[in-house]
């Protein structure tokens, strides 16, 4: 877990608090202390777990209750959540033996300003407005005030939560000093590409249009077929809201000649600035500039921005934008302009797919995905030798099944 994932699971566990969540009612509090993990002298109560399990689902945009009633996926996380606290208890006696504490000034500072960012999402509004309406409260003393009395709610005091922070960026620590040594030779990378170049050439050559799938999934892609480019364009938008709603209804009712009637109609409008356009573009002017003074569409006009991924298997929603860029066969080389169901394209081809995507463009981000896993990998391997040597020396015991 990384730094920045600290904060923001610390965070997550405020927000799910502050959300009006009723976990920590008074009548629960019998049963949000029961202990579900003993440690040597340390215990973890079930609000703890609790918290944890809350904080982890928030990113994935879902709350217990999401997960509680199906088995199948209720109790390996159950039972994970249990355990990864459980390392945690380990990891800070570990840490003490590798020599990663006591902790430096700058880390005990980098920890401080965590704890502060938390604490200023929590309070520092209320604190302001409290101040503001009563001039005579002392701000330092009113934030400490409205922060205990906010984080008592769910059984922490400031020291005691910084303490958890604290915690977790010792768990930090001890991972990075494990995963540090986790190593990825070069011919690893290379056999991954190999692997994946092969597999997607023959998927391919099988059916040019599972491309599409593989893009939509979002998989990474090692081979495009011919006549794959990203594209961008430039857009001239039709003058009226009229025409653009009679447009649109020809083409949602099928009345194709319709549609042509009223595109032609709408491009013969447009006709001065497409043309306008063109000239610039025929005198060698650089497209992207023309695109950044010229075109209606603002969403393609940084230098950054991604392009449309587009040929000959692609379902793209502007009518004949497919088409025109099926025209295209070289980087740099734009198409002549077509209307649409809401104004004029021209369309540029960025730059050309198809074929297989050399090796030096896909390299580095190779190397870190094999990194990541092995260093998840590495952590868990780590983690679970840990909590079973403590579970069988009798030093550890967890009771998720008390949850």
């Amino acid at each position: 877990m990384n730094k920045r994932r600290i904060a923001a699971l610390l965070i997550c566990v405020l927000l799910v608090a502050m959300s009006g969540c009723s976990l920590f009612e008074v009548d629960e509090e019998l049963d949000n202390a029961r202990v579900l993990i003993e440690y040597k002298d340390k215990v973890v109560t079930k609000k703890a777990v609790t918290m944890r399990m809350e904080a982890v689902l928030s990113e994935q945009g879902m709350v217990i209750a999401d997960i509680k009633d199906d088995a199948e996926r209720w109790l390996p996380f159950r039972n994970s959540i249990v355990s990864e606290l459980a390392v945690i208890e380990i990891a800070q006696e570990k840490a003490k033996e590798l020599g990663l504490l006591p902790l430096t000034d700058d880390e005990i500072a980098e920890i401080d300003s965590t704890f502060k960012m938390v604490a200023n999402i929590a309070v520092e509004g209320n604190v302001g407005a409290a101040v503001d309406a009563d001039p005579s409260l002392d701000y330092d003393t009113e934030y400490a005030r409205q922060l205990d009395a906010y984080l008592s709610q769910f059984g922490y005091t400031a020291a005691t939560y910084r303490e958890e922070i604290e915690r977790e960026y010792i768990l930090n620590k001890v991972k990075t000093y494990y995963t540090d040594q986790v190593v990825v030779a070069e011919e690893d990378v290379r056999s991954e590409y190999d692997i994946n170049l092969e597999m997607q050439k023959n998927n391919v050559e099988l059916d040019p249009s599972i491309i599409e799938m593989q893009s939509a999934l979002g998989s990474k892609i090692f081979y495009y077929p011919e006549g794959y480019m990203y594209a961008k364009h430039i857009f001239v938008g039709y003058e009226d809201a009229e025409t653009i709603s009679a447009v649109r209804a020809a083409y949602d009712s099928g009345e194709m000649e319709q549609f042509e009637t009223l595109v032609a109609q709408g491009m013969l409008a447009l006709k001065p600035k497409i043309d306008e356009i063109m000239q610039k573009l025929d005198a060698g002017e650089d497209f992207f500039e023309v695109m950044k003074e010229l075109s209606d569409e603002t969403t393609f006009n940084q230098p950054n921005a991604s392009g449309v991924f587009v040929g000959p298997y692609s379902n793209f929603g502007v009518p004949g934008y497919v088409e025109a860029a099926a025209t295209l066969s070289r980087e740099g080389q734009y198409a002549q302009p077509f209307g649409a169901l809401f104004g004029a394209y021209i369309v540029y081809c960025e730059k050309m797919l198809g074929g297989a995507i050399p090796y030096e463009n896909v390299r580095d981000e190779l190397y870190n995905s094999i990194l990541s896993r092995r260093t998840s990998s590495k952590w868990s391997e780590l983690s679970k030798e840990w909590v079973d040597a403590a579970v069988a020396d009798g030093t550890l015991k967890m009771y998720a099944d008390k949850y």
